[in-house]
C-alpha cells in the first residue's frame, strides 16, 4: 500500500495488531483461547474525537485541559493552516504578545471570536511553518497543519524514518509507513501483504494436514486457486 489518503486502513490494522497481542497475552495466562470483535469503523471513530460533537451542529468548547486553541489560516493557498494552543494563561499572554494584541488574557478570553480574528490576522501573513516556529520561540505549542507531500518532505519524519521504501512484485518500489513507535530493543522485519491465497498449500498441508490429493481436488473444482 502506498502513501495514499486512506489512513483509517492502517490505524485500523495496528488497532489489530493490539488486539491480536492482547488476546496472545490473555491466552497465555489463562490458557483459554480469545474472541475478537473489532471494526474499522471503531478505530476510525477513535482518531476523530473532537469532530464527534460537532456532528449535530454543535460548537467544541475551548474549557478544560486547554485555555485557548484553534486552527488559523495562513499565507498561501486556501489549504495551509496552523494549530496553535495556549495551554494556560502563560501560554496566552505570549500569544498575545506575539500577534501584537495589546490586552489581557483575562479581557481576551471575554471575547474569544475578537481573540481568533487577532491572530488570524497575524497568520494571514506569514506561512505556516513561519507561524509555527514563531509560537514555538515564544514557548507556545504549535505546528503546521500538514497533507501528504508535507508529510513525506518533513524532515523531522525523515530522521525519524517515518516511511520506509517496500519493494512489491506488483506494484515495484512503494513508500509505506512505518511503525510509528520507535525502539532500541528491536527493529522489525517490513514485508509486503500475502497476495489472496497465496499460502492455500501451506495452510492446509501445514495447518489442516489435508492430503495432497485431497488439496488438488479443491484447486480442480475452483474452491482454491
Amino acid at each position: 500500500m502506498g502513501l495514499q489518503s486512506s489512513f483509517a486502513d492502517i490505524n485500523a490494522a495496528l488497532y489489530a495488531v493490539a488486539a491480536v497481542l492482547a488476546a496472545l497475552s490473555e491466552r497465555e495466562t489463562t490458557r483459554r483461547g480469545q474472541h475478537i470483535d473489532f471494526s474499522q469503523l471503531e478505530a476510525a471513530i477513535a482518531t476523530v474525537g473532537e469532530m464527534i460533537p460537532q456532528g449535530d451542529g454543535s460548537e467544541s468548547s475551548d474549557s478544560g485541559e486547554f485555555l485557548h486553541r484553534g486552527h488559523y489560516s495562513c499565507l498561501g493557498d486556501n489549504n495551509q493552516w496552523v494549530a496553535i494552543t495556549a495551554r494556560n494563561v502563560d501560554d496566552l499572554e505570549q500569544v498575545l504578545s506575539v500577534v501584537g494584541y495589546d490586552t489581557s488574557p483575562p479581557q481576551a478570553l471575554d471575547d474569544r471570536s475578537l481573540l481568533d480574528s487577532h491572530i488570524d490576522r497575524w497568520t494571514a501573513s506569514r506561512s505556516k511553518e513561519k507561524a509555527a516556529q514563531d509560537m514555538q520561540d515564544a514557548g507556545v505549542p504549535a505546528a503546521p497543519l500538514s497533507d501528504i507531500e508535507d508529510r513525506f518532505l518533513s524532515e523531522h519524519f525523515q530522521r525519524r524514518a517515518i516511511y520506509i521504501e517496500q519493494d512489491h512484485p506488483v506494484l515495484g518500489r512503494e513508500w509505506i509507513y512505518a511503525l510509528p513507535w520507535k525502539s532500541n530493543l528491536f527493529q522489525p522485519d517490513y514485508e509486503r501483504a500475502p497476495f489472496l491465497g497465496e499460502h492455500n498449500a501451506q495452510v492446509l498441508s501445514e495447518l489442516l494436514e489435508l492430503p495432497d490429493s485431497e488439496i488438488d481436488r479443491l484447486r480442480t473444482t475452483g474452491v482454491i486457486e
